[in-house]
C-alpha cells in the first residue's frame, strides 16, 4: 500500500462581484491510499474563512443612515473518492463532494423585496471512467 498525506494553510486574496476583494483563510487536510495495485480511497476537507474587504460593499439604509455591510464566510468542504483501475490506461471511480456555506449574512432588507440568504449547503456524487491513451 501507498499513502500520501497533505495538510496545510493557504491565504489569498482575490478580487470578488460582491466587494472590492475578499480575503481567504483556509485550512486543509487530505490522503489517498492505493492498495492492491488497483484500488485507490481518498479524503480531503478543508475549513476556509471568507472575510469581504467593507470597501466596495453593498450599503444598507438601516435607522436612517447609511451602513456598509459587513460579510464574513465559514465555509466547509469534504471529499470522499473511491477509485478502480483493472488496466494501467483504465480508471472507474466515484467522488462524493460535500460544501457547507454557514455564514449569517442575508441581503439588505428592502421593503417589498425578498430577503436572500447566502447560506447554503450541497452535496454532488460524480462518477467517471476514464482511459488514457
Amino acid at each position: 500500500p501507498t499513502l500520501v498525506a497533505r495538510i496545510g494553510y493557504q491565504r489569498r486574496v482575490s478580487p470578488t462581484a460582491f466587494a472590492n476583494f475578499v480575503t481567504v483563510d483556509r485550512l486543509y487536510a487530505g490522503a489517498n491510499l492505493n492498495f492492491l495495485r488497483v484500488f485507490t480511497l481518498g479524503l480531503n476537507g478543508e475549513f476556509g474563512y471568507w472575510s469581504y474587504s467593507n470597501a466596495g460593499s453593498p450599503t444598507a439604509i438601516i435607522g436612517g443612515s447609511e451602513t456598509t455591510v459587513t460579510r464574513e464566510d465559514p465555509v466547509a468542504r469534504a471529499q470522499v473518492v473511491l477509485g478502480y483501475s483493472p488496466k494501467d490506461w483504465l480508471t472507474i471511480s466515484g467522488t462524493w463532494q460535500f460544501e457547507g456555506n454557514f455564514t449569517g449574512y442575508t441581503t439588505p432588507e428592502v421593503p417589498g423585496s425578498i430577503v436572500d440568504h447566502a447560506d447554503y449547503v450541497r452535496q454532488q456524487v460524480l462518477l467517471e471512467v476514464k482511459a488514457n491513451y
